[in-house]
C-alpha cells in the first residue's frame, strides 16, 4: 500500500516570499537635526568588511517632536580579521568630530562617542528601486562631551 503524500500543492497565487528587507524612513532631503540612538559593528557579509552602523531619529527643532526614525548611516571599518580604521576613513574623522579631539594613542575609538547625542546633519535619499533616506554628513554635534572619550588620568594617582 502505497502512502499518500501530505504535500498540498499550491497555485501561483499562494506563493508570498517573505521580505527580508529593513524598511528605512524616506523624507525630503535637507538639513536636520538628529538624535543618535543606536550604534553597532559588525561584520557585514555582503561587502565582506567591518562595518559601524549609527541610528538617528530626526526631530523638529521647535517641538522636539519625531519626523523620522531609523535614518541610518554607515562606516567603513576594514576587511580583515578586526575592524580597523585609517587616518583617511570617514569613521575617523566623525570620531574627531563627535568627541571633539583627535583619538589619544590608547583611544579604541568606540562607537559610544556617538550614542544619545544630538546632532545637526544632512539627508539625502539612496538610488533605485526603492529608495530611502541616509545621513549624508554629520555636520555637527549639539550635544555631549567637547573633551577626549576617556577621562585624562590625575596627578594624585
Amino acid at each position: 500500500m502505497r502512502a499518500q503524500s501530505k504535500l498540498r500543492v499550491l497555485s501561483q497565487t499562494d506563493i508570498v516570499p517573505e521580505q527580508r528587507v529593513r524598511q528605512y524612513a524616506h523624507i525630503e532631503a535637507g538639513t536636520y537635526t538628529g538624535f543618535c540612538r543606536a550604534a553597532q559593528i559588525y561584520l557585514d557579509r555582503g561587502y565582506g568588511r567591518w562595518t559601524c552602523l549609527l541610528l538617528f531619529d530626526l526631530l523638529r527643532p521647535e517641538s522636539g517632536d519625531t519626523i523620522a526614525c531609523d535614518v541610518p548611516v554607515w562606516f567603513a571599518l576594514g576587511s580583515g580579521k578586526k575592524a580597523s580604521v585609517s587616518r583617511r576613513s570617514k569613521y575617523f574623522s566623525a570620531w574627531i568630530l563627535a568627541n571633539g579631539a583627535p583619538p589619544r594613542r590608547d583611544d579604541r575609538m568606540s562607537a559610544r562617542v556617538f550614542v544619545n547625542r544630538v546632532a545637526i546633519v544632512r539627508v539625502a535619499d539612496t538610488q533605485g528601486p526603492s529608495p530611502y533616506s541616509k545621513i549624508s554628513a554629520i555636520i555637527r554635534w549639539e550635544t555631549g562631551e567637547r573633551a577626549r572619550s576617556y577621562p585624562m588620568p590625575t596627578l594624585n594617582d
